[in-house]
């Protein structure tokens, strides 16, 4: 009764939900395994006790926030917009520039995301194809948008699920070339040491999402934003519902700034264990590769179709793709705790041995 009512484009629109298990380890959505620290919780406890900070609109706390913000990226604090999560500022993006029908390229594979937000803002997305390694190809994106005339080029870097970049000369090269507006989704930036943040006050088209939610453990928070030149703001804020992020989740950013040392210094233990597990899988019989990685997840491609069922019966949760037609075969472990890691280690190597037999 109702589908007769619904838009025509969404009619057959196939709505990804996961399945929810059970488990011991979880290490399916690149979320941060560490505690925050003290000095954060301490913060939180006056934040939850004043009934101030949380009983009024957080206007000003925006502002603060997106000052802190600028002053650590170096910038300024009028080409910050704060938002709920990455995914959702992307999707301001898409408000704001995209009329029906309009192109969105997007790469492929890449985050799932990226086309649902298109499709509920009328966008058409083309996919523009990594390399067999999934890497970027500079010849080849040129070449989708000289052929497509994108509305916008989306770039993920570093990718979700691969884990792969684009550096920095390439991003500058391309931007020379494209005159869309080019969205750098640096989600797990962190983990890598390179940014093009240093490029947008030279490029007016480039906007750059980042979020608080993997490097810094709020991702049950959903809060991020975006960084573009001041007049590119001014234009994003209008996909920007009032009041878009919560005092609480914005507290919660501006604490985790005065200990930033120490979430730092757990990006360095993700980034140790996720080299050492990358190591492991390695030696598996059971995987035919392991993708480079600068993130805090690593991609594999598998031979063995029992392995899912294996890591579900052991309590391991880990991202699969189902028959996507590049990732078939292929799943991404999160890095979790060194301990963690040291479990599902031992999970594996029963897995590798039993496999054998």
């Amino acid at each position: 009764m109702l589908k007769q009512y619904i838009r025509k484009d969404l009619m057959n629109y196939h709505l990804s939900e996961s399945e929810i298990h059970d488990y011991e380890i979880k290490l399916d959505a690149n979320e941060n395994p560490y505690p925050h620290s003290e000095k954060v919780l301490e913060g939180l406890e006056h934040v939850l006790k004043n009934s101030e900070l949380l009983g009024r609109y957080p206007h000003k706390i925006t502002s603060k926030l997106s000052e802190e913000i600028a002053e650590n990226l170096g910038i300024n604090s009028d080409m910050i917009l704060v938002g709920t999560g990455s995914k959702e500022l992307i999707e301001v993006v898409y408000k704001v520039f995209l009329n029906p029908r309009d192109i969105v390229l997007l790469p492929n594979p890449s985050l799932s995301a990226y086309d649902a937000s298109a499709a509920l803002c009328h966008g058409r997305v083309i996919k523009y194809e990594l390399n067999r390694n999934f890497n970027y190809d500079y010849k080849s994106i040129l070449e989708y948008v000289k052929v497509y005339s994108p509305k916008l080029l989306m770039i993920g870097n570093p990718n979700n699920p691969t884990g792969t970049v684009m550096g920095v000369d390439m991003i500058e090269k391309l931007l020379e070339k494209v005159k869309c507006p080019v969205i750098i989704d640096e989600t797990y930036g962190e983990f890598y040491d390179v940014s093009g943040v240093g490029l947008v006050k030279k490029y007016n088209n480039l906007i750059i999402s980042k979020t608080f939610a993997k490097a810094y453990g709020l991702a049950g928070l959903k809060i991020g934003y975006l960084i573009a030149n001041k007049e590119m703001i001014k234009l994003l804020k209008i996909g920007l519902q009032s009041y878009e992020v919560s005092s609480f989740a914005q507290h919660m950013a501006l604490l985790v700034y005065q200990d930033l040392d120490y979430y730092k210094e757990n990006i360095e233990k993700i980034k140790l264990v996720r080299a050492e597990f990358a190591s492991k899988l390695q030696t598996y019989a059971f995987v035919d590769k392991v993708y480079d990685s600068v993130c805090n997840f690593v991609l594999i491609q598998y031979s063995d179709d029992r392995i899912l069922e294996y890591l579900l019966e052991n309590k391991v949760l880990v991202r699969t793709y189902g028959n996507d037609h590049r990732l078939k075969n292929h799943l991404r472990f999160t890095i979790g705790t060194a301990e963690e890691m040291e479990k599902l280690d031992k999970i594996l190597d029963g897995f590798d041995a039993w496999s054998k037999n």
